[in-house]
């Protein structure tokens, strides 16, 4: 989004909401937005610097929420919790920095299970994108095959990602590769559960992530149609229902897992929500990081064929109606 579609968008927010609320929105958009073709994506520790079997991402998860939240499960060691900055405020730089293949070789002997529709997504901002899956040994682009609806709202259901995790890990040496990365789409909006949040992600304006109008229960956020704690509370219950499914997972593969998040997610800190492009506020930038010892008990039963679960099913409609179903589009 250029200057002058920028003013044009400021201009229409001061139609229709407070006059500070517009003042927020966009001046951080326009921060971030400069923030981003400059100096944002070359801020943060690669996963590939750290030791790990299987790397479970969390989307959007805030330190301080995982800190918190993982209390409630006696196998995550709270206080072996630490964190580190991300190389992405949202999920496409994550993805275009963590499998550009140039920098990161590793990535040629790794298996990607993804609930997340970054990979598959061409936008002019993010060169590195779609990522090039003919070079992964494995690409499942799960959300082609596990998107439902859970819990009354239509997201990746965990469980059916989590079950194709299992059964690759299992035969990850027929497939050829040696670590896996599983990526969860909660505790990212939609909320499963709370049905009563969906209808704050009616899409409006343009089909741009960087420039649009409306950002689902962020752009609610800022109108202050729907409170923190009420964001807050659903955000805890996705963390929880998406730390279940890993509980399941640690007892289904042999395996050295850690558990992190592609970023941070903003709940109101210095006026900003989400987690926009360019964003460098700790909140956003800052993610969890823990390692668990995996064994696999065959708790779970599951035999699927990944190896036919490509992308071919899969069409830029799909995902940019995916996408508008998460808040981006």
């Amino acid at each position: 989004m250029g200057l002058i579609d920028w003013a044009k968008q400021f201009h229409r927010r001061t139609q229709t909401r407070p006059f500070t609320s517009a003042v927020y929105q966009s001046g951080w958009e326009l921060v971030n937005g400069i923030l981003h073709r400059t100096i944002a994506d070359r801020i943060g520790t690669s996963v590939w610097s750290k030791d790990w079997d299987i790397l479970v991402v969390l989307d959007a998860t805030r330190v301080d929420t995982f800190r918190e939240v993982s209390q409630e499960f006696d196998w995550i060691d709270t206080e072996a919790i630490t964190s580190y900055w991300s190389v992405g405020s949202y999920s496409g730089s994550w993805v275009a920095n963590t499998f550009d293949v140039t920098d990161h070789p590793e990535a040629k002997s790794t298996a990607y299970i993804s609930g997340n529709d970054w990979a598959q997504r061409e936008v002019s901002w993010e060169p590195n994108l779609p990522i090039d899956d003919s070079q992964l040994p494995l690409f499942v682009p799960a959300a082609d095959f596990c998107w439902e609806e859970v819990g009354g709202v239509e997201t990746v259901n965990p469980h059916l990602l989590t079950d194709l995790a299992i059964t690759a890990w299992r035969n990850r040496t027929q497939y050829g590769f040696d670590k896996m990365i599983v990526h969860y789409m909660q505790p990212h909006q939609p909320f499963i559960g709370h049905p009563d949040l969906i209808h704050q992600m009616d899409i409006e304006g343009e089909d741009d992530y960087e420039g649009r109008e409306n950002f689902g229960v962020w752009d609610s956020a800022y109108k202050g149609t729907v409170t923190r704690q009420e964001i807050l509370e659903a955000y805890q219950n996705n963390l929880r229902y998406a730390l279940g499914c890993i509980d399941t997972l640690r007892t289904n593969v042999d395996a050295n897992i850690a558990i992190t998040a592609d970023h941070g997610n903003a709940l109101g800190e210095l006026r900003q929500w989400g987690h926009p492009a360019g964003s460098l506020l700790s909140s956003v930038r800052k993610v969890p990081w823990t390692v668990i010892e995996g064994e696999d008990r065959m708790s779970r039963e599951v035999d699927i064929d990944v190896s036919n679960l490509s992308s071919d099913k899969n069409t830029d409609t799909n995902v940019k109606s995916r996408l508008q179903q998460l808040g981006y589009l």
